[in-house]
């Protein structure tokens, strides 16, 4: 089946199959397939994330993520809260297959992460707080010393 396929079947996929066809798309001869890639890919996951809605991903989270993936260039993103930085995270790991690592100082934004990651088929998320035991971080993440962020400040000069 040729990309372009690929592509326009997209909206039937199941979410275990974007990673290749991400990868499918990754050299410079398929740059016009790219935008559309992702553009579908993200139009899936936040349609798998909430059945009764049809929502559009922003141009935005589209650009970006298309750099991450793509290499296509640095990326800083200063957004407001309610932007979907998240879905951006969230959608990086479920197109490439690879782990994003994400940071949340709030507690309570974690748990709200980890309840939506956990409605995307195909996806294991990890949530790791000061509740969770070594021995249990240990298994799960396979690593031998963790970095516990306890607490976060800010200072102004």
């Amino acid at each position: 089946m040729s990309l372009e396929d690929r592509v326009a079947r997209i909206h039937r996929a199941d979410l275990k199959d974007l990673p290749d066809i991400v990868l499918a798309a990754d050299e410079d001869r398929f740059i016009q397939y790219q935008w559309r890639i992702i553009h579908r890919g993200l139009k899936l996951i936040l349609k798998k994330m909430d059945p009764t809605k049809d929502r559009e991903p922003k141009d935005v989270q589209v650009r970006i993520l298309r750099r991450m993936i793509y290499g296509r260039g640095d990326i800083l993103c200063i957004a407001r809260t309610g932007f979907g930085k998240s879905l951006i995270f969230h959608a990086f790991s479920i197109l490439t297959g690879k782990i994003t690592l994400q940071i949340i100082p709030l507690s309570k934004l974690g748990d709200e992460q980890f309840q939506d990651i956990k409605k995307l088929d195909g996806a294991r998320p990890c949530l790791l707080t000061l509740a969770v035991s070594d021995s249990e971080a240990k298994s799960v993440v396979g690593l031998s010393m963790l970095l516990s962020i306890e607490s976060c400040h800010s200072s102004s000069l």
